[in-house]
């Protein structure tokens, strides 16, 4: 039986995933002199599938993968031995936190998290990211929702 993830089969989300990530390195090449094998194209876009799989999430644009490849091919902490390895951990990341957050940060706002404590607290450490930061910042997105949802509550209560 084939997955179906956001209405396609596997293979095609991958060959999706490869389309998006090749678009991208061809469009910003000048900028970025970000070069991947077919290999890592195609390994990265692999995991990318599978972390949904794992995750049990839907991706209903595409282009996550080329996104988060934009926002790490800059920083100084990725040489580009360990680039590929790296961007699949961090999709991994991204989806289990968007879960443990119960999706209250947009995946832009994550992204955006996810580089600059990459690049600043955990000094380039994926580990400390996944481990540490992250965690951390799904326990404040829930505490904050839930403090707001108690506040609605009792406000709603003290005008009925």
């Amino acid at each position: 039986m084939d997955v179906i993830l956001y209405g396609k089969n596997r293979d095609a989300v991958i060959s999706s995933n490869i389309r998006d990530i090749e678009e991208f390195i061809e469009q910003t090449n000048d900028e970025y002199a970000l070069v991947l094998t077919d290999d890592e194209i195609k390994t990265i876009a692999v995991s990318h599938a599978d972390s949904l799989e794992r995750s049990g999430r839907i991706e209903v644009m595409g282009g996550l993968a080329a996104k988060i490849i934009e926002a790490f091919s800059v920083s100084p902490y990725f040489t580009h031995n360990d680039f590929a390895s790296g961007i699949c951990r961090i999709i991994d990341a991204f989806y289990q936190t968007k879960n443990d957050s119960n999706d209250m940060i947009g995946d832009d706002d994550l992204i955006k998290f996810m580089v600059s404590s990459f690049n600043t607290v955990c000094g380039g450490s994926i580990d400390h990211l996944i481990e540490h930061e992250l965690p951390k910042l799904a326990q404040a997105l829930l505490s904050e929702n839930y403090s707001n949802n108690s506040r609605s509550e009792t406000e709603t209560d003290e005008y009925e």
